[in-house]
């Protein structure tokens, strides 16, 4: 997708596979047999080979097109400390632990309050909305993500 300076931000997918190893690229969901590939979410390797690599479907996340701290790529499904302002631990000011999530209903990444109650329970400002323009990428630390760090978070979200 062109950005406003010409540029095309980069749509990709990491997935975990059956061995626990991540693996980044193309993302291809095959739902029949196709020659000696068997039915699944595969991700491609650097070459191009779209069945690669078979993974986890619900390990399968987007790249968001977001760089932080040490130029780190933000996918669906990190965990991410942010602080707003340097040195600050306010909780009322956005600090704290968040889930990378896409919203179907807003069409945009948003960042979900970790320890907020499960997904039934979800209040509005349990959510922050992850643009350039509204949060300063530096200030964002991943600390892990949803699959290999659960205990990070008090209700899984997806």
């Amino acid at each position: 997708m062109p950005e406003g300076d010409g540029t095309v931000k980069e749509v990709k997918f990491r997935g975990m596979t059956v061995n626990s190893g991540w693996v980044y690229g193309n993302l291809a969901i095959l739902r029949e047999k196709y020659g000696s590939v068997t039915p699944g979410h595969y991700i491609s390797n650097k070459s191009g080979a779209p069945f690669a690599y078979q993974v986890r479907p619900e390990t399968v996340g987007q790249f968001t097109t977001m760089l932080v701290r040490s130029d780190k790529e933000l996918y669906q499904g990190d965990i991410i400390y942010y602080t707003p302002e340097e040195n600050l631990r306010n909780p009322r000011d956005g600090t704290g632990t968040y889930v990378v999530v896409w919203d179907k209903t807003r069409l945009a990444w948003w960042l979900k309050n970790a320890l907020a109650d499960s997904h039934e329970n979800e209040r509005w400002d349990d959510f922050k909305q992850l643009l350039n323009n509204c949060f300063e990428n530096r200030r964002i630390e991943i600390i892990g993500n949803v699959h290999e760090n659960p205990e990070l978070v008090k209700g899984l979200v997806q």
